[in-house]
């Protein structure tokens, strides 16, 4: 990777501690994130039989607001959200006019007239508000790129639920969200398909650097550790979890991808 390369790509917040652990950094759908902490094999272990931590700041974020945003979602996507509640997490697929995909994502209800869009990071935030609110014409919905804004951190592996309850943190449930506070940090947790039903942790790109701490610590004292993407990517492969940009493209079909948890059939 050249030097310009390098620079084009995009950074986590939390780039520098990862280069200062001595973790070599890797392109990811044009971002740059820790390979490996020094030990791969190792990672993957800890992320199959205990605990690992993953910097995922590489999620793409979009903010949607306005009282018409859920509806003209609703209208959009192959999921049935109209009827969801603040708090709820879906997946979802964005359809073409001839019922191809042009992004996937999960959508996070956050109240009444405010969603978050997630998505994996091929799924650029300036492409995914673009195609979010192609067709707004006289709705109240707005579409923001906020993937700068919120940090995310995964815990990847069974331990999940002993680390949260180690920080008096809740257990969410699959399909819906909670929240809770972290050493004076407000986070909000869900399980995602994209980490095949890991927990994330979201929370405001300021209070990364803190987060990482607390959970690096309760996670290491758990016999767990730091994960990079080498390791992380072949679990998700072994769990079967396709990911945009690398096994899904505009010209697949959500029901070819096998992807039923984005669609609702009525």
């Amino acid at each position: 990777m050249t030097d310009q390369q390098t620079a084009e790509l995009k950074q986590l917040p939390l780039a520098t501690l990862h280069r200062d652990a001595g973790s070599p950094m890797m392109g990811l759908c044009g971002w740059e994130v820790p390979a490996h902490y020094g030990d791969p094999e190792g990672e993957y272990k800890a992320a199959s039989n205990t605990i690992a931590l993953l910097d995922a700041s590489f999620l793409t974020k979009v903010h949607a607001t306005g009282s018409d945003h859920v509806e003209y979602l609703n209208r959009r996507l192959s999921q049935r959200i109209i009827e969801s509640e603040p708090g709820t997490v879906l997946r979802a697929n964005q359809l073409s006019g001839d019922g191809r995909m042009e992004a996937d994502l999960e959508v996070l209800r956050l109240a009444e007239n405010e969603s978050l869009l997630l998505a994996p990071p091929a799924v650029g935030g300036g492409y995914l508000q673009a195609v979010a609110d192609k067709y707004v014409f006289t709705e109240d919905a707005t579409f923001t790129d906020e993937t700068h804004r919120w940090a995310s951190l995964a815990l990847v592996g069974p331990k999940g639920t002993e680390i949260l309850r180690a920080l008096n943190l809740p257990m969410p449930t699959v399909g819906q969200a909670t929240e809770g506070t972290l050493g004076g940090i407000t986070v909000k947790l869900f399980v995602s398909e994209f980490f095949f039903g890991s927990v994330i942790l979201l929370f405001d790109v300021e209070d990364a650097s803190s987060a990482w701490k607390s959970l690096r610590e309760a996670v290491e004292k758990a016999g767990g550790r730091p994960l990079g993407f080498l390791a992380f990517d072949t679990l998700r492969v072994e769990h079967g979890t396709p990911w945009w940009g690398i096994d899904l493209t505009e010209r697949s079909i959500p029901l070819e991808a096998d992807l039923m948890t984005a669609i609702h059939t009525n």
